[in-house]
This record gives structure tokens, sequence and C-alpha cells, in this order.
């Protein structure tokens, strides 16, 4: 997912109207008014609105930082399959049983909701790093990184260009982790009260680089995928909750 200066900077000044209206922000505004001279703050219709202006543009210039943008695309490229929850989360729970060989792969749905706790979880670490601290006075740095993990979901799903029958499979694959790639986005699905719905369909593959699998590779991968929906349509609310309940345990660790 190649980074987008005009969502970047749209995500930037929503953060930034947020820190502006909280204390932090208030008594920056306030303190840089006192400094703004006659002539600019007639101008800016006002000394706040002149030290308010000042401070976005020292945000926006922090925001473009090349460093802070190789950090989110880094993000953006690990979406909607991170590492840790491929490894750490989905594997061990999977509820589908072994598909018995390389071209029948194992297909695995990883609900919407832990994938995007995970990811403001992985985005949350960055924060000490010194693209977030360049903003951490400027900008209320959790709506920043909520901004741009609600980006990557939309976005990914939005790639995966769903077909009409049925409605969860992809008609093109999406590459993501290293050997994993995305097979379909279910939006309905309810795993637990409270939570987002829908899940995502991965499967694990061998193969190299920028190669994709063949044509009975990925019919095999996509009957699983409905085998799967079918058989996750079967489970109770109760059963539903039990299978996020590990991966949560695992996310917390």
């Amino acid at each position: 997912m190649a980074l987008n200066k005009k969502v970047l900077l749209g995500i930037a000044e929503k953060s930034f109207e947020q820190w502006a209206a909280a204390p932090a922000g208030r008594e920056a505004i306030a303190k840089l008014s006192q400094t703004i001279p006659t002539m600019e703050s007639v101008l800016a219709l006002g000394a706040d609105k002149a030290a308010r202006k000042k401070l976005w543009k020292t945000a926006e210039d922090a925001v473009e930082d090349t460093a802070l943008g190789i950090l989110i695309e880094t993000q953006a490229n690990a979406f909607p399959t991170y590492p840790g929850v491929v490894a750490g989360l989905l594997s061990p729970h999977s509820v589908m049983p072994d598909s018995g060989g390389s071209l029948s792969p194992d297909v695995y749905a990883l609900p919407r909701y832990v994938v995007k706790e995970y990811g403001l979880k992985k985005f949350a670490e960055q924060k000490t790093a010194g693209p977030f601290e360049k903003l951490a006075d400027l900008l209320d740095v959790d709506t920043f990184i909520a901004g741009w993990i609600d980006h990557f979901d939309a976005e990914y799903i939005d790639d995966l260009r769903l077909k009409k029958e049925p409605a969860y499979l992809a008609k093109e694959l999406v590459a993501t982790a290293p050997n994993w790639l995305v097979y379909g986005y279910e939006a309905d699905f309810e795993w637990k009260a409270d939570a987002q719905p829908g899940h995502y369909f991965l499967a694990h593959d061998t193969l190299k680089p920028g190669q994709k699998p063949g044509g009975k590779e990925r019919k095999a991968a996509e009957t699983n995928v409905v085998k799967l929906e079918t058989h996750l349509a079967g489970h109770d609310l109760n059963k539903r909750a039990e299978i996020v309940a590990a991966m949560e345990k695992c996310l917390a660790g």
C-alpha cells in the first residue's frame, strides 16, 4: 500500500484538531498567542488563530518527515496479516482440519477486530521512535494511530474487490506477510458482542516472493474458504467467543 500524502495530512489534521481541543493543546496555543505580533494577529483574525496556524505548520512539517512515512508504510504492508498475528494467534487456533497437502492449502479466518487491535498494539510500540517523538507535543498520537489503522482496514477491503458469488471471495488475491495470501473477506460475521464483525480469509503458501498460485491451487484454497465459512456459520456465539478468547490471550501476551 503506497503512502498517500493527502491521506497522511488528512489523518494528521484530525489528530491535530483533537490535540488542539485538549488541555495540552489549548495551553500551547495560548502560550504561543502571547508572542504573535499585532499585525499578524489582525490578519489572522485573532492571536489564537495565528498561533494555531503556526503550530499546525510545525506539525505538518513533522508529519511529512520521511522516517514517519517509512514507518507507516511498513505497518501498511504487514496489514492485515501481521506476522505476529499469523504466527502467534492464527495458526494454533485454526477452525479447519488439515486440508491434506500443498495443492489444497489450509485456510484461516482472522477476525477483523483482532487485526485492528493488533495493529494498534504494534503501532503503539513505535510511539517512542524518533518520528513519533517529533509529533508528541503537536498531535494526539493515539488519534493519529487509530486513523491509520482504520485507513489500512478500509483500503485492504476495497483492494480485495470481492466477487458477486460467493460474495466473500476476492477477485484478485492480496499478498501480505511473507507466504500469506488474503483470499477474501466476510463483512457481517459476528464473533462476539460489541466487537466489529467480519473476518479475513487467509491461506499460507510456499511460493517464492512475487509468485502467484496456479489455478488449481487457488481453486483448492477457495473451496476451503467456502467450507470454512459454512463451518463457522454453525458456531453459536459462545463457541465463537471461545475461539477469539484464545486469540485475545495471545494478543495480550
